[in-house]
């Protein structure tokens, strides 16, 4: 109740008749336009032509029998081990993802004190990569799902 007049004269000021003629007009042309241009596809070629595509497309049968055998064919070319197979075996993997921390203050102290003693340490006794490349568009939301499955989600 305080600042009733304030709040008041701020939306006479805001509301006012050249705002509403002008939020009245645009939607009104933009309806007008949206009906003219939904009109005129519905005469056009492509979209006949769209129709009559989708109604040719039909799912052709799937051929379980050779797809088996095409898989079998090549799990058996694949060799089972590799130059890397066994390498980290009995060694455990510790991925950190972390959001908005910069590489700067690793190993950093202020008036003494290090900003980040356990990930000194850690980093101390494990490998540090610093030359990593982002090689997708993810975000912070998709970096569990690149880093885990080595792709980036539809």
């Amino acid at each position: 109740m305080k600042y009733t007049k304030e709040i008041g004269t701020g939306l006479a000021y805001v509301i006012n008749i050249q705002n509403f003629a002008t939020f009245l007009t645009d939607n009104i042309v933009v309806a007008i336009l949206s009906v003219l241009s939904y009109k005129k596809f519905q005469k056009t070629y492509y979209k006949n032509r769209i129709m009559k595509v989708s109604n040719l497309m039909s799912t052709p049968e799937i051929d379980v029998e050779r797809l088996t055998t095409a898989y079998e064919e090549n799990i058996s070319q694949k060799p089972n081990e590799t130059e890397y197979t066994g390498v980290a075996e009995g060694d455990n993997v510790i991925i950190l993802q972390l959001e908005s921390l910069n590489q700067y203050i690793i190993g950093k102290t202020v008036n003494g004190k290090e900003i980040t003693p356990n990930l000194n340490k850690f980093f101390g006794e494990n490998i540090y990569c610093t030359d990593m490349y982002n090689q997708g568009l993810g975000s912070t939301a998709d970096s569990e799902f690149e880093m885990e499955n080595s792709m980036y989600p539809l």
